[in-house]
């Protein structure tokens, strides 16, 4: 239900209703279902559940009109003063509607942020403010009540990553995937392959990003972010002395990060990260194209630059790495890239 103009009129006029006293609700009275609410806001309350007033404002916040939610939650607060479950379902009519910043040492200080509902709140309250570490926190108090609560684990999941607690993202995405007759969504697939990607599980990144891959072919960065993936296996099989099978890997490498440079030609970490895989490949001339084409998209891009005098050393093409050298040095370099610069340049002698 929607609230028209001349009721939200009349709604901030009216003087607030006396509190009700707690009676027996008859049995035959229908209580609204609240089952579209996050599971720790979802009211318990007879009395509540009851109310007229909150039939109002439970079709408002399942419309997601959470303007008129938030004033009838704020009247339903006058009716049910003491209720945690009134205030906390008006803090989260207030956040969804980008009032929670405003809001939010109010609610931190008030003796409902101690409940799970609170938690909840404050979490998605300071998620939207973009303080990460202090929302996952809330969120992560909640799952001590409800820890098979997938849009809490969600959220947590979330905002862990966001804080760079990609082990503990990991974590909770691996729960959710537990989790009985639970559909992983598309955001809930791309979370966990970056999470997976933040912990270094590249065996299984890489898989999850080829999930990904096969819906969405023209997305660069998670081709990226699957060439790296394969490219760091390739090294594992490299250091553990495993054959020929990090040929293989670094072979692959090398397709997901020309599918990364076709679909966007004009990053130049796409050609540099190209240039490693041909590189450990074995494919000298290829990886000397994509280093220079990584140094001409960013001049004094010094990995690309160091890589490419390297691979020019090993081929007793000195006097070319000089003459890149020198003009790296005609580049705004910083004061460490210049110092690095001059080192490699006496690495070559005369």
């Amino acid at each position: 239900m929607r609230l028209s103009p001349v009721l939200l009129l009349l709604a901030a006029c009216v003087s607030a209703p006396d509190a009700v006293e707690d009676v027996p609700i008859p049995p035959t009275v229908e209580l609204v279902n609240v089952q579209f609410l996050p599971l720790v806001l979802q009211p318990v309350e007879h009395k509540l559940l009851a109310s007229d007033q909150f039939e109002a404002a439970a079709d408002c916040l399942r419309e997601e009109d959470w303007r008129s939610a938030a004033i009838l939650l704020h009247w339903l607060r006058q009716e049910f003063p003491h209720s945690d479950e009134a205030t906390t379902l008006h803090w989260f009519a207030l956040i969804k509607n980008g009032e929670g910043g405003a809001n939010l040492s109010r609610m931190a200080q008030h003796p409902s942020a101690k409940t799970a509902g609170g938690q909840f709140a404050l979490g998605l309250a300071f998620f939207m403010q973009q303080q990460y570490s202090p929302a996952h926190q809330a969120f992560s108090e909640v799952l001590k009540e409800t820890p098979k609560d997938f849009e809490t684990l969600h959220w947590a999941a979330k905002s862990a990553q966001l804080a760079g607690l990609n082990v503990e993202a990991a974590r909770l995405l691996d729960l959710i995937i537990l989790l009985p007759e639970q559909g992983l969504s598309r955001e809930i697939e791309v979370l966990r392959a970056h999470s997976l990607f933040g912990t270094q599980r590249w065996s299984d990144a890489y898989a999850q990003l080829s999930r990904l891959l096969d819906d969405e072919q023209n997305n660069d960065e998670w081709w990226n972010m699957s060439g790296i993936c394969v490219f760091r296996i390739g090294l594992q099989q490299l250091r553990e002395n495993r054959g020929e099978e990090h040929f293989d890997s670094f072979s692959r490498a090398a397709r997901c990060f020309t599918e990364a440079s076709n679909i966007d030609p004009q990053v130049e970490r796409y050609q540099f990260n190209l240039g490693c895989a041909l590189d450990w490949g074995g494919d000298a001339s290829s990886a000397e194209l994509a280093y220079l084409r990584a140094i001409e998209l960013q001049p004094g891009y010094m990995n690309a630059v160091g890589n490419l005098v390297e691979l020019w050393k090993l081929q007793m093409r000195d006097a070319e790495a000089r003459k890149l050298l020198n003009a790296q040095l005609r580049q705004p370099l910083s004061p460490q890239d210049t110092s690095r610069v001059r080192a490699l340049l006496l690495g070559l002698g005369d």
